[in-house]
């Protein structure tokens, strides 16, 4: 048998012990969710409850995810550090980004999804380190540890829905006699989060206690992605031969070719893998062959995801979303260009597992990293957009002042007080005015719909060709600018969203 197959250490010794262990743990974390979203929900929440929030979530999982008969201490060691240090990332990151309440949502979207990488990439770590007694590079533990757990994830999720629906039909049961006790009492908050995060807590135990099951339900699993793995083949070679030679040039409008090319790379990464294993030995020749056309084709993907990149920010610069979305490319291609690497190497898979490795340690870091003052990516987009203005890339009117006010915090603000003492830029006085009315909006969307308002303004479109009008003399009354400053798509569309934003009237 398999070394991966080797049974881990027992969860726990009776049905006492998986409710004390489990249960209880579950139950507390849901009250504790539950106090700190009611506090939060009564105002604008401080940092440190964000920061609580993230211990919450972060320890009782951890410690699901890693607690067996005779590691407890070491499990709640490693899970109270863990919570400890995605806490304190937040807690840094909203310091070095700053100003609570005006990019708060910004940042803890930012510190969520990377502290969630940091304890994907850890806990099979810390499993293979200390319950398998494995280096942090043994492949075939860390391989195993890390697919186990969307398996557990998704088991546990089935669980609390069918957990959900018991409680559903024994409250509609009631209700049909005139007694609302029970429907009342399960769909109550103070009652809900607890009882959820109980069934999470318990759930997880007895499937990890299973661990049969667990190892079961992922051959399953892989027996399904491999049978997509040459139908994403197919369809990648396919697009990537009819793309070279019909031409490219209609990939690069928008968003969508670097999200497209990099969700294949990703699900094609995800499918090989599931095809080769933790040993590198495809079932059969056919998906042998089918990886490595795959392989082939990747970086081609890359590229096209990094050319479309390429184009975004020639044009338009660096923005916060464009630096995380670059970063997201980037990494992508590392693991094409890896995959491409592995498939003209006789021992190609070798070098592939190595290097899975390596990738996963450079996630990790990077995770970290954005949330230090290190890479403060608002300061970053801050400087790149006044760059662009100041050497005529950007005019005064294409300058996007409401991003600076309202999605960049103090950095924006206090890029905009440098602007306006800076009387060297062209058309200065432009400048002045846009963030005169900037500064007097409420929002960025009463910034917008002044932006287009009055008669000039729409006047200004009509003559750079973003407003045409039908017939070419049509009047433009002061009915219909009255109407203009309330439309709410005239004032998110005409003139808004740069030069290729065009309206017909």
């Amino acid at each position: 048998m398999a070394e991966t197959n080797r049974p881990s250490g027992e969860i726990y010794a009776n049905p006492r012990e998986a409710a004390l262990l489990f249960l209880l743990p579950g139950i507390i974390q849901g009250f504790a969710i539950w106090g700190l979203i009611e506090y939060a929900d009564e105002s604008s929440p401080p940092p440190f409850v964000i920061a609580l929030l993230f211990f919450a979530l972060v320890v009782p999982a951890a410690h699901f995810l890693t607690s067996t008969i005779g590691m407890r201490l070491k499990a709640a060691l490693f899970s109270g550090g863990l919570g400890l240090f995605t806490a304190a990332l937040y807690l840094l990151a909203e310091a070095s980004f700053g100003n609570p309440g005006e990019i708060t949502e910004a940042v803890l979207a930012v510190s969520f999804f990377a502290n969630l990488l940091i304890c994907y990439i850890a806990v099979p770590l810390f499993r293979t380190v200390f319950e398998r007694r494995q280096p942090a590079n043994h492949y075939p533990s860390l391989f195993e540890f890390a697919w186990n757990l969307p398996v557990i994830g998704a088991a546990a999720g089935l669980f609390t829905l069918a957990f959900w629906a018991v409680l559903g039909i024994w409250g509609a049961l009631f209700s049909l006699i005139g007694i609302d006790l029970f429907r009342d009492l399960f769909f109550d908050e103070t009652f809900a989060f607890p009882a959820n995060f109980g069934a999470i807590g318990i759930a997880i135990g007895i499937v990890r206690e299973r661990e049969g099951i667990v190892l079961a339900l992922r051959n399953v699993l892989f027996a399904l992605l491999k049978v997509l793995s040459p139908i994403l083949m197919s369809a990648t070679v396919l697009f990537t031969v009819s793309a070279l030679i019909s031409g490219v040039n209609q990939l690069w409008e928008g968003w969508s070719a670097a999200t497209l090319m990099v969700s294949a790379i990703a699900m094609a990464v995800v499918l090989s893998n599931a095809v080769i294993g933790d040993e590198g030995k495809p079932e059969s020749s056919t998906l042998l062959w089918s990886v490595r056309l795959q392989a082939f084709v990747l970086p081609v993907l890359a590229l096209f995801a990094l050319y479309a990149m390429y184009l975004r920010l020639s044009e338009y610069g660096l923005t916060v979303a464009r630096i995380y979305a670059l970063i997201i490319v980037l990494f992508a291609s590392a693991y094409a260009v890896v995959w491409f690497v592995s498939a003209l190497r006789n021992q190609g898979y070798g070098f592939l597992r190595q290097a899975n490795i390596m990738l996963a340690g450079a996630l990790f870091v990077v995770a970290i990293l954005v949330q230090t003052p290190i890479f403060n990516t608002w300061a970053i987009s801050a400087n790149d957009q006044v760059a662009r203005l100041k050497d005529g890339r950007m005019t005064a009117e294409e300058f996007d002042y409401a991003y600076f006010q309202f999605d960049l915090g103090g950095v924006g603000k206090r890029a905009l007080q440098d602007l306006k003492q800076d009387t060297s830029l062209p058309d200065h006085e432009t400048i002045l005015a846009e963030i005169e009315r900037v500064e007097m909006a409420e929002s960025r969307y009463a910034f917008r719909r002044q932006t287009v308002a009055d008669k000039d303004r729409l006047t200004s479109l009509i003559e750079n060709g973003q407003l045409e009008l039908v017939p070419a003399n049509l009047e433009l009354e002061s009915d219909f600018l009255a109407f203009a400053e309330e439309d709410r798509t005239i004032a998110n569309t005409c003139g808004t969203e740069g030069r290729d934003s065009r309206c017909l009237l």
